[in-house]
């Protein structure tokens, strides 16, 4: 028997995602997993479907205010005070990736070979069946972020389905939710752990089917003022700027800080004149009836 693979989960509201997550679990070859399901404030039954169909699985609760880098961090913080050994498998995953019966298997085997590393897999499109990235590269200068072409350094990962050990994560730190609490927070903490001695790697033995239709906000273009202010400050925006400056000052650089806050809040100016733009073209009440 092998040592469990600690999987964190967060959840919230999504019950069909979360029940094919866990269906992909069930058909497992490897059933040596352990879950901690990070309920963050799940009205819609996801708990109960996920802890009637898993064995072995543990429900940290939150409010519905953790979002990504704290539900990930509960996670970590209850393997710690568990006393778990630092060699400990642990999968951080969202649940809107869905894997083939030998993932897990072909994980583990991937990391004993590989110590000191944290495995990406490698997301696929499922309606194209095109690779998604494998890592990310940051151009500092610009802030430009891409995917790697094969055989280039990775600068960064993401943790929707990040295999690495319980030792890499306490190198690395772990998660920093106040100031990060969900987009970046992966770039940030894998970052982190490259520049403190642990390999950022993808293997195309280990891949997963992604879901594209389940992310957050990415434009604001062509929105009025109001709701332009709204969601570009939203912590479900990937690019607040707010967030985004705490990610340069983290992450980039010391060198590349200034012109990079310089960018970040560059685009967010140009954006607000084009939000400004929209909302005094837009007719006025009782216009249309003057014409």
């Amino acid at each position: 028997m092998n040592a469990p693979i600690h999987i964190i989960l967060p959840v919230h509201n999504r019950a069909q995602l979360t029940a094919g997550f866990v269906d992909c679990l069930l058909a497992q070859s490897d059933r040596d997993f352990h879950v901690l399901l990070v309920d963050d404030g799940c009205i819609d039954g996801t708990v109960k479907i996920a802890t009637a169909r898993l064995a072995d699985v543990e429900v940290i609760r939150g409010d519905g205010n953790l979002w990504w880098a704290a539900s990930v961090q509960r996670g970590i913080d209850r393997l710690e005070a568990q006393g778990i050994g630092g060699d400990a498998i642990v999968l951080i995953a969202n649940d809107d990736t869905t894997f083939g019966s030998d993932f897990l298997a072909r994980a583990r085997t991937w990391l004993a070979a590989h110590p000191r590393s944290m495995l990406q897999a490698v997301p696929i499109d499922p309606a194209t069946g095109e690779v998604i990235d494998r890592g990310i590269a940051i151009d500092w200068p610009s802030l430009g972020m891409r995917p790697v072409n094969r055989g280039e350094e990775i600068d960064c990962l993401a943790t929707r389905c990040l295999f690495t050990r319980l030792a890499d994560v306490r190198t690395a730190g772990g998660f920093r939710p106040r100031l990060l609490p969900h987009y970046l927070s992966d770039y940030e903490f894998t970052i982190r752990a490259r520049r403190r001695g642990i390999a950022l790697a993808t293997s195309d033995d280990v891949r997963v089917n992604l879901s594209r239709q389940t992310t957050g906000v990415r434009s604001t273009q062509a929105l009025p003022l109001g709701q332009f202010l709204h969601v570009a400050f939203s912590r479900r925006h990937s690019f607040n700027p707010l967030y985004f400056s705490i990610f340069v000052l983290l992450a980039a650089p010391p060198w590349h800080v200034p012109l990079g806050l310089l960018r970040v809040w560059a685009g967010f100016c140009l954006s607000l004149l084009r939000s400004m733009r929209v909302s005094l073209s837009a007719p006025r009440d009782g216009d249309e009836g003057r014409r």
